[in-house]
């Protein structure tokens, strides 16, 4: 099992297709946080501002579908 943001996931979605392709059983619970808010956090920390796009900071909210993605690649997926 893996608990992990969606920048992560989305840095490399193409996990869920190779653990599909080896019949591995997997579970990946990502936490939807609307950007990479732990680096962005440590920016701030550290340099008094994130340099990375931190999308629920933005005045639309822009959201992926996290599922759809893991189902394009084979996996049974659950909003």
């Amino acid at each position: 099992m893996a608990l992990l943001g969606d920048g992560a996931f989305g840095s490399n979605p193409s996990v869920v297709a190779t653990a599909m392709e080896a019949n591995l059983r997997v579970v990946w619970v990502v936490n939807g946080q609307l950007g990479f808010r732990t680096i962005a956090g440590l920016e701030r920390c550290t340099m008094a501002q994130a340099s990375l796009l931190v999308l629920g900071e933005t005045a639309k909210t822009y959201t992926v579908d996290y599922a759809a993605m893991a189902r394009a690649c084979g996996a049974r997926a659950f909003p």
